[in-house]
This record gives structure tokens, C-alpha cells and sequence, in this order.
């Protein structure tokens, strides 16, 4: 019996497709990181409001100094 292979269709946001594009041919646009920092800011102020401010960083990297 033949086997028939069929790939997933992969689907990419248009924004993020340019964004790749971009890094790919090595082009800075000063624009649109300013706005990806933003809408980083922004959704970092929206997950310390939901669950207060996480510090996971510094207990884990002294965790893994004391094991050495």
C-alpha cells in the first residue's frame, strides 16, 4: 500500500513575515522595533498586573552554583 505524505500548511502573520524578512536581509527599521518594545513593555506591565512581579532568575542561578 503507497503511503501519501502530505505537509501541514503552516500559516504566518503577515507582520511577523515581514519582521523575518527584515532580520533575513539585515535591514534595522528604527519604527517598527520602537513599536515591538512597546507592545513588549506593554504586555510585560499586563502579566506583572495579572501575577505580580515574578523573580524566578536569581533564586535559579544561585540554586545552580550551589550544586556545582
Amino acid at each position: 500500500m503507497a503511503t501519501v505524505e502530505k505537509l501541514a500548511e503552516i500559516t504566518v502573520d503577515p507582520e511577523v513575515q515581514a519582521a523575518i524578512d527584515r532580520a533575513l536581509e539585515g535591514v534595522r527599521d528604527p519604527d517598527s522595533m520602537r513599536q515591538a518594545a512597546e507592545r513588549m513593555d506593554r504586555m510585560r506591565e499586563e502579566m506583572r498586573a495579572r501575577v505580580g512581579n515574578v523573580n524566578l532568575a536569581v533564586p535559579l542561578i544561585r540554586e545552580i552554583r550551589d550544586e556545582e
